[in-house]
């Protein structure tokens, strides 16, 4: 499929894929002397779009589809590689919710010190 109808399909813009295809995770194949691309791409983009839902840098990505490409998709790497970066993004979203909670108890704390003044 050509470009117009891979950005329709997807739902993004034409420089994001280029910005992909710079990064060497989207590599659509060459037919005609235009980028042809599959379902496999579009599988690959979705993929992309969850990964960086669940926090992944760009870098990551671009990572675990290097190792994606070089070994299979099975392999021990590429799983070893995605569950560090899964659980690294978790460890930060951890950290993230613990000092949203401490926040919100904070101003738990001044409504209950506010109402108490007010009720005085």
């Amino acid at each position: 499929m050509k470009i117009s109808e891979f950005i329709e399909r997807v739902s993004t813009t034409k420089d994001t894929v280029r910005y992909y295809e710079e990064l060497e995770i989207l590599r659509p194949s060459w037919k005609d002397h235009r980028r042809n691309y599959t379902e496999q791409d579009v599988t690959d983009f979705e993929v992309i779009k969850e990964m960086k839902c669940l926090g992944l840098s760009m870098m990551d990505i671009q990572m675990i589809f290097k190792i994606k490409r070089e070994t299979a998709c099975n392999s021990k790497e590429l799983t070893s590689s995605i569950l560090l970066k899964l659980n690294s993004s978790k460890e930060f979203f951890e950290a993230e919710v613990l000092d949203i909670q401490n926040k919100l108890q904070m101003i738990e704390e001044l409504i209950a010190q506010i109402k108490k003044l007010t009720n005085a």
